[in-house]
């Protein structure tokens, strides 16, 4: 049976009495089984397993990906990718889960994710760690030309302007917010907006 739900590394999917883990997915001392890598989660047999939602064989280290933030923890966003083919903007049909650690947002200091991105937001970042057999996708969004090229009011919704290097405002109801915007922040695709 597979659950719907997203995890993400470190969501508790079950106990070591009820389970045993599988693929993706480990023990912790108190007897907890937790995802390691994002996905699905799968039970077997009394074998409780965390698969990634697609094939990602599209994706090399060092690709330019476009995705959706679509949940935050302490450290780690759950971004769903899009992925430009290698010849013109056109996008395939897969939506890899990836991760994006606090430490690769940016160079310094961010004491927590939610100063640099929100759910909804679209971000354009690179991929720097693929591992096939697990279909586990790190991205990062160091680097000028990458961060949030879109991002929505955590209040309204609204799509928010530009207005300063790491700011955005809500024209809607004037709320300002800080994120780590690209120099492309507006500067998107029509296909990566229909697929939001």
């Amino acid at each position: 049976m597979i659950d719907k739900k997203i995890l993400i590394p470190g969501d508790i999917i079950g106990a070591e009495e009820e389970y045993l883990p599988g693929n993706g997915a480990y023990c912790d001392k108190e007897g907890n089984l937790l995802a390691s890598v994002a996905g699905v989660k799968e039970v077997k047999d009394r074998e409780l397993e965390v698969f990634a939602k697609n094939n990602v064989n599209q994706i090399s280290v060092g690709d330019v990906v476009y995705g959706v933030v679509k949940r935050i923890g302490s450290s780690m966003a759950l971004v769903i990718i899009k992925i430009p083919r290698k010849t013109g903007l056109r996008y395939p049909d897969i939506d890899p889960f990836t991760g994006l650690h606090v430490s690769h947002l940016k160079r310094g200091y961010i004491e927590s994710i939610r100063d640099a991105i929100h759910i909804g937001d679209i971000l354009k970042a690179k991929v720097i760690k693929y591992i096939p057999k697990l279909e586990l996708v790190d991205i990062s969004t160091e680097g000028k030309e990458l961060g949030v090229v879109l991002a929505y009011c955590s209040r309204c919704k609204t799509k928010m302007v530009k207005i300063g290097p790491d700011k955005v405002k809500c024209d809607k109801c004037g709320r300002v917010e800080h994120r780590k915007l690209s120099t492309d922040y507006g500067n998107i695709d029509k296909e990566v907006l229909e697929w939001k």
